[in-house]
């Protein structure tokens, strides 16, 4: 898939300073309020990960899951709606506009976390986890690829080392 993606080499200049780089994020104000959204989003995605199976595990919640059901849900499920959706949601990168596709990828994270921490049904908890690796396929195609969209061509390198930058941080 990736020999497929048309690239030419960046000239090593490109990049510019790195200051300079890192102040794009108060200048190009779209692209400030989507890096705060990513560093907030992303935050309580990672945080999550833990929590949803504190869930499924303690006798507290009703649950009391099996770590074969745990894994199955959290791992085997989420993982194979990821591989599954990846090329939908490059599609979907490809032929919307930039916000609208990460408000959806936003709404699939909501839809998440209200029927998972909702339910104390494994079908549901299994279809929660479905739209769960569906949000995230089209969040790792996006974190990889969004700059592309809100920068102008000789711009991203840029934009792109803010972007990390900022990743570091969070």
């Amino acid at each position: 898939f990736l020999i497929q993606i048309p690239s030419t080499p960046l000239e090593s200049n490109a990049s510019g300073n790195v200051l300079e780089n890192i102040s794009v994020l108060w200048k190009d104000k779209l692209f400030g309020w989507m890096i705060l959204a990513y560093i907030i989003l992303g935050t309580g995605q990672t945080m999550v990960v833990p929590i949803r199976i504190e869930y499924m595990a303690s006798p507290i919640y009703g649950l009391n899951a099996t770590n074969t059901q745990i894994t199955f849900i959290n791992v085997f499920i989420q993982g194979l709606s990821i591989v599954v959706s990846t090329k939908i949601w490059g599609y979907i990168f490809d032929k919307f506009h930039f916000v609208t596709t990460r408000l959806l990828i936003n709404a699939c994270f909501i839809i998440h976390f209200l029927t998972f921490f909702t339910s104390k049904n494994l079908v549901i908890l299994s279809l929660s986890a479905m739209v769960n690796g569906f949000a995230l396929a089209g969040a790792m195609i996006v974190w990889q690829l969004w700059v592309t969209k809100v920068a102008d061509k000789e711009r991203v390198p840029a934009y792109m080392s803010a972007h990390s930058f900022t990743n570091g941080l969070k």
